[in-house]
């Protein structure tokens, strides 16, 4: 889950959401994990409906990178 949150949703390339990932689950404890799950399954449920929602929150984030 954790992967999949760093991944397809911050777009993290994999290799290093692989590696975050498991960095994350070793410091974390459950309810934390619980509760990014949670958020995870909301914004797919909600806010992520489709290709374009996703997209714009791909550009989003890049925008912080520049």
């Amino acid at each position: 889950m954790l992967y999949d949150f760093l991944n397809k949703l911050l777009f993290v390339n994999d290799k290093v959401a692989d590696q975050e990932a498991c960095d994350i689950e070793h410091s974390i404890g459950l309810e934390t994990v619980h509760k990014i799950e949670r958020l995870h399954l909301l914004l797919k449920k909600y806010f992520l409906k489709n290709e374009e929602d996703i997209l714009s929150l791909k550009n989003y984030l890049e925008e912080w990178n520049k």
